[in-house]
């Protein structure tokens, strides 16, 4: 421990000149005999840095954000769709190579996975992508209290006591489907007609922190109108044709971007949120809720990610020189939603680039197979 501490300083004199001024380096992080105090470090001091793992003066490899909203995010999860070694969920795929971890709870319930965090925190950037099948009903349920599946949805949280609600992914009926009462749509479908609106204010934790989407209806082999895609025997039929919060919008129902309204322009930088806390290093849970057993509603998470910051953005970048904007770390951009890390359902690494632990670079996840059969 001692010669941790010491080394840490050793890192922080060596890393700051006489006056005061940051001193860049090429290799910051690039092993532990060069390492990082922080992401943060990383954007102040690294030139033309890049979002990928870095090493820690603490002895820690942290995948960093250099670009998001001015960078410097460490990401603390990303989700495994390779195994999904979480506690009462399952890997589940399509023919496309798609996969997804799905619940395996079969009542009614939150299925919660932890995300633990060793280091302070002030900011939460966060993500996911769904798949959905049944009737999942957005907030027509009965309970709203944050300890209870006050949603059918995906909710992001600190910790599991009340108020630490961060964000909601509400999944709704879609509006071509037929036996849907008010509150089950979107808040901004108009068929709900204010209905769905007034659940979400009587959930008055969630506030406007929350998203809605809803996948079309498709008529089941018994007849019953169903929502989103069939999960026969632990697949899902071309789910990464619906998947939610992709922010795709179109009127047409049968469109794999069907949306419930078009909220494109409303919400631009779905499906990432960022929540400001006070500071803290409370542990965070990606909680998949629904208010009816799984045979009735099932929702699953194709992608999610998430990010912590402490005291906001970097107070500077080093300098890097690069013949174009595009050859630029971030192609240039640092702030707005075109900063946001990239969060789909290829499950490949843009550049191809190896990564430490198996998981890519660019913030997807683990490798994905593409040969593969739903019979």
């Amino acid at each position: 421990r001692r010669r941790r501490r010491d080394a840490v300083r050793r890192h922080r004199r060596r890393g700051r000149a006489a006056a005061g001024a940051l001193m860049w380096s090429s290799t910051l992080g690039d092993s532990a005999a060069s390492p990082a105090l922080s992401c943060k470090d990383v954007v102040e001091r690294r030139a033309c840095a890049t979002s990928r793992h870095y090493h820690m003066a603490s002895g820690a490899v942290h995948y960093c954000d250099v670009c998001a909203d001015g960078g410097g995010w460490r990401r603390v999860f990303a989700l495994d769709t390779q195994t999904c070694p979480y506690a009462q969920f399952t890997p589940a795929f399509d023919d496309a190579g798609t996969r997804a971890c799905m619940t395996t709870n079969a009542a009614a319930a939150c299925t919660a996975i932890a995300v633990p965090v060793d280091t302070p925190y002030t900011e939460v950037l966060g993500g996911a992508l769904v798949v959905t099948h049944g009737t999942p009903d957005g907030f027509a349920t009965a309970h709203v209290g944050e300890a209870l599946p006050f949603v059918d949805g995906v909710v992001f949280t600190r910790g599991d006591a009340a108020g630490g609600h961060l964000w909601t992914y509400a999944v709704a009926y879609s509006r071509n489907y037929t036996l849907g009462a008010p509150e089950a749509y979107c808040p901004c479908d108009a068929r709900s007609n204010g209905v769905a609106a007034a659940k979400v204010a009587e959930r008055a934790f969630i506030g406007g922190n929350y998203y809605c989407d809803a996948a079309p209806t498709h008529v089941a082999a018994d007849g019953t109108e169903q929502v989103g895609t069939p999960w026969p025997s632990g697949c899902f039929a071309e789910a990464s044709q619906w998947q939610l919060f992709d922010n795709q919008c179109t009127d047409d129902y049968s469109s794999p971007d069907f949306a419930p309204c078009c909220d494109a322009t409303a919400t631009p930088r779905r499906p990432w949120f960022t929540r400001t806390v006070a500071r803290t290093t409370d542990d965070l849970r990606i909680k998949v809720c629904t208010d009816e057993a799984t045979s009735n509603e099932r929702i699953s998470l194709v992608a999610a990610e998430v990010y912590v910051r402490d005291g906001g953005p970097p107070s500077s970048r080093a300098p890097c020189s690069c013949s174009t904007t595009t050859h630029c770390p971030c192609n240039g951009l640092v702030t707005g939603i075109s900063s946001l890390p990239r969060l789909s359902s290829s499950g490949t690494c843009d550049d191809g680039a190896p990564a430490f632990g198996g998981t890519c670079i660019d913030g997807a996840w683990s490798d994905h197979e593409s040969d593969v059969d739903c019979g």
